[in-house]
């Protein structure tokens, strides 16, 4: 993406830690659990921007 990412403090009430990425009007975010990994990829738009 070529941008630092933005990271919440710390884990989650449900165990998660996030990690989010803007450039370029897209949005990228990653979401690790224990045993999960989620990547979504959207349009930054609105508060993402």
């Amino acid at each position: 993406m070529g941008a630092r990412p933005t990271q919440d403090a710390g884990v989650l009430e449900g165990g998660s830690k996030n990690t989010r990425w803007t450039a370029d009007g897209m949005a990228v975010g990653m979401n690790r659990m224990a045993d999960i990994l989620t990547i979504s990829f959207q349009p930054a738009v609105g508060e993402l921007k």
